[in-house]
């Protein structure tokens, strides 16, 4: 039986037989890919609304940009403006 797989094998071209690995590597690398894309958007929309690392981020951008302060929001749908 093993004799018989090798020689089927041997029968496959060089060619097809990197296409056959190149694929199933896309495949896997795309499983890879979309696992990881799903526990990120998992994990973002966990987050808080406005945290911590969200505003002392919006203030290291605005200092960057040379923006007056309170003038950049990343989450703008958040209750931030309800304050003023």
């Amino acid at each position: 039986m093993k004799e018989a797989i090798n020689e089927m094998w041997g029968m496959i071209p060089m060619k097809a037989r990197y296409s056959l690995f190149f694929m199933l590597g896309l495949l896997f690398l795309g499983t890879v890919w979309l696992t990881s894309c799903t526990g990120v958007a998992g994990f973002i929309k966990n987050l808080p609304q406005d945290s911590v690392d969200e505003e002392i981020s919006e203030q290291v951008v605005e200092g960057y940009l040379g923006l007056p302060e309170g003038t950049l929001d990343f989450t703008p749908n958040s209750n931030e403006d309800e304050d003023e």
